[in-house]
């Protein structure tokens, strides 16, 4: 979890190229907090780390790309 909140930090830092992967970025790691936060939908475990992997896929990229 605060892996996921230092990753909020770095991207309100970086300059990413477009507001509009600006708030892609932001509703994936919405999402998976969402997931983590709401302790009545239960995913399964597996289905959890997936989701993880690849919103954080994602995010490296899109940071990545931002440089």
């Amino acid at each position: 979890m605060n892996h996921l909140l230092g990753l909020c930090d770095r991207i309100k830092k970086a300059e990413l190229r477009s507001y509009l992967t600006r708030n892609y970025v932001f509703n994936e790691i919405s999402f998976l907090l969402s997931c983590w936060q709401n302790k009545q939908q239960r995913y399964s475990k597996h289905l959890d780390i997936i989701k993880v992997w690849h919103s954080m896929c994602i995010i490296s990229n899109m940071l990545r790309t931002s440089r």
